[in-house]
């Protein structure tokens, strides 16, 4: 062999050394219980072996009832409790060792913390928090978009990654709790069963019952109440004594980049003017929180008026795909033609059927029958569960929402009028899922979903030439849909030089079939004439009715709907029963009686029987008192009959308040 033929054979291997490090395993599954997977970078997802090696890169999930344990080679133990996905993002290993860092992307996890090196750390990151040690012993979740970090021996540090700067002390017996990607992080005394419901939760020898969601782990580590925090207690005698620095500074890291891909595809919707043929990309280097978009498209067809398209594709990190997304955008040109706005309202279904939102916005210009565009769009942490995943997710239409319709704009000093005389089409699109019911904290079975919506030739008007508002008031009942949305929180800015509107708020809506949250962003144009033009796009989340009756048939001179989510027949306590709609009585004092009985809305027979097993007939008397006091208060009273055949009496008393610039009232 050649001299000059060595040396090459020398510089090859050199140059694969990094590479054969990177493949050396940092750590291997020492206990193993149930269905548990590893994905590495590139692969498809691999079944978890007693024994099999983990390399910086793999995801590790445990599914139902399943639980996974992992040793690192230097002694470090990470469990994962059932239904838990982690990343191992970065895992340096040896005397001088640098940092460590594991990606929560779901589920609880334990942490044992024997030795990070003289210089290192050790740092957990989930989409809205981060926490740090250098030994110790603590946990880690992220449930329902909120995380926690509870320490069971030792200290540490963590943060928001809303306001990195604030960082946060964490003692023995204290927890760090970060409810969204909104809010700041707040420490807290755990209790010691919460501290064993954790332990419970990922000890892979303890048998996997824990379905126990982020409230049924903190507790009231989620309240707002101020506690004292408590002096560092003495450490285990197997974890070495430390005491950190109070403040350590955020590890300044490369995220994995996550990246987004979505079209618009021709005939998807039910649009009489549709986007087609666009394809936006997104990239994000914060854990897929906010991406960067991109957008292009040809044969555009409608690019001077309002209109929209259904968007649908993937999203995935480290090339791995993590989640499915399918939702609205839709398109509003300049007044001047050259350009346009466009809103994305989407929905996601990640691999852990969680379901979430990721919403957007676009600024597009045209080239004859060409666009392009740049933007932002948010990720949302996930707020349901559903059976689905990023295959098989495909939302469905829903017809019969009575989404806000916003033809025609009137902004006054205190309330917005919205209605539609022509040219307004809407289109909603939901999937089953489950999730929390964040005023009972109830876990309950629904629909969540988008929408989006359009209008032109419509007519605009501004009360004293306001250029911003905010928490105005609108309420509206449609007899045709028999569905009420009241909002008083609907807030916005007018550009007076553009002729540019953009308004959002949050809107309670009740039929006789559900009851939802909806979400809104507005954008409109009105020109010289006022005439206007708009595009809304936005959420939705629905839960059942479980009984209801129309106002309108009871009572003279107030329209809504009243009823609960909870049936009269089966709950084992009183249920909430809620009344949204409007009135239209002059006077500042009435008071009006009505019939009340059961009317079955879910069946077509026409029966006056509710789903649920008994019917009811009786009278409501609702008090209105304008003035100073704006009230709706109502007393509602019927005899029962249960398919037991029992006999007895319903009694109830439903205060409220009422909006009088709108004519609005919501009632509980």
């Amino acid at each position: 062999m050649k001299a000059k033929d060595c040396v090459g054979i020398i510089f090859v291997i050199l140059l694969l050394l990094p590479w054969m490090a990177l493949a050396v395993p940092v750590g291997k599954i020492t206990n193993l219980h149930g269905n548990v997977d590893i994905t590495s970078a590139g692969k498809t997802a691999r079944i978890a072996r007693l024994g099999d090696g983990v390399n910086v890169g793999d995801f590790i999930r445990s599914k139902s009832k399943s639980k996974v344990e992992i040793t690192f080679n230097e002694g470090n133990v990470l469990r994962l409790g059932e239904n838990s996905r982690v990343g191992i993002t970065r895992y340096m290993s040896g005397e001088k060792q640098n940092s460590s860092i594991i990606n929560l992307f779901r589920g609880k996890i334990h942490n044992i913390i024997k030795s990070v090196g003289a210089d290192g750390r050790y740092e957990v990151h989930t989409p809205v928090s981060v926490c740090g040690v250098r030994g110790t012993r603590f946990f880690n979740y992220f449930l329902s978009g909120a995380s926690g970090s509870i320490f069971e021996e030792g200290s540490g540090y963590g943060y928001s990654k809303k306001d990195p700067a604030d960082v946060k002390k964490i003692n023995s017996g204290q927890g760090m709790f970060v409810p969204d990607a909104k809010s700041g992080a707040k420490v807290r005394i755990v209790p010691d069963h919460q501290l064993d419901e954790m332990k419970k939760a990922t000890d892979v020898l303890e048998s996997s019952d824990d379905s126990a969601d982020a409230s049924g782990i903190l507790g009231d580590l989620a309240s707002g109440d101020e506690v004292p925090i408590l002096p560092l207690p003495l450490p285990s005698p197997l974890v070495p004594a430390y005491t950190p620095p109070i403040v350590i500074p955020p590890l300044i890291q490369t995220a994995l980049s996550s990246d987004l891909e979505l079209s618009a595809v021709a005939g998807d919707v039910s649009f009489s003017r549709t986007i087609d043929n666009v394809i936006i990309k997104g990239t994000s280097l914060d854990y897929g929180s906010t991406f960067a978009l991109t957008a292009s498209g040809a044969g555009i067809t409608s690019a001077y008026d309002p209109a929209g398209g259904l968007i649908k594709g993937l999203l995935s990190t480290g090339g791995i795909v993590t989640s499915g997304v399918s939702g609205y955008m839709m398109g509003l040109p300049f007044l001047s033609g050259s350009g346009a706005k466009a809103l994305i309202s989407s929905i996601y279904v990640n691999n852990d059927g969680q379901v979430g939102f990721l919403k957007g916005l676009l600024n597009i210009s045209f080239s004859g029958t060409t666009l392009s565009g740049t933007g932002t769009a948010e990720k949302y942490a996930p707020i349901a569960s559903s059976s689905y995943n990023p295959s098989t997710f495909a939302p469905g239409i829903l017809a019969g929402i009575g989404v806000p319709k916003t033809g025609n704009l009137s902004i006054y000093a205190d309330h917005i009028s919205l209605d539609c005389s022509n040219n307004c089409e809407s289109e909603v699109r939901v999937i089953d899922a489950t999730f929390q019911d964040a005023s009972t904290g109830q876990t309950k079975s629904g629909k969540i979903g988008v929408w989006g919506a359009y209008s032109q030739n419509g007519t605009y008007f501004n009360h004293g030439g306001l250029t911003g508002f905010t928490d105005r008031q609108y309420a509206h009942y449609d007899t045709t849909e028999k569905a009420s949305l009241y909002s008083d929180n609907l807030s916005g800015a007018v550009d007076t030089d553009s002729h540019e509107v953009n308004m959002s708020g949050n809107f309670l809506y009740m039929s006789p079939m559900y009851t939802a949250k909806l979400l809104m962003k507005h954008l409109g144009y009105y020109d010289s004439s006022n005439i206007y033009s708009s595009v809304s796009a936005g959420t939705i989340q629905m839960v059942p009715m479980a009984f209801a009756n129309e106002l309108s048939l009871s009572l003279s001179g107030i329209s809504g709907i009243m009823g609960s989510t909870e049936s009269l027949w089966t709950s084992a306590y009183s249920p909430t029963v809620s009344m949204i709609g409007k009135y239209s009585m002059p006077g500042n004092y009435h008071v009006v009686s009505g019939g009340w009985q059961s009317v079955n809305y879910l069946s077509s027979s026409g029966s006056t029987t509710n789903d649920g097993g008994g019917a009811y007939k009786g009278f409501l008397n609702s008090h209105l008192l304008l003035s100073s006091a704006n009230v709706l208060n109502t007393d509602a009273q019927a005899l029962y009959a249960d398919s037991s055949g029992n006999i007895g009496i319903i009694r109830g008393y439903i205060p409220g308040f009422v909006s009088p610039m709108s004519n609005g009232f919501k009632s509980e």
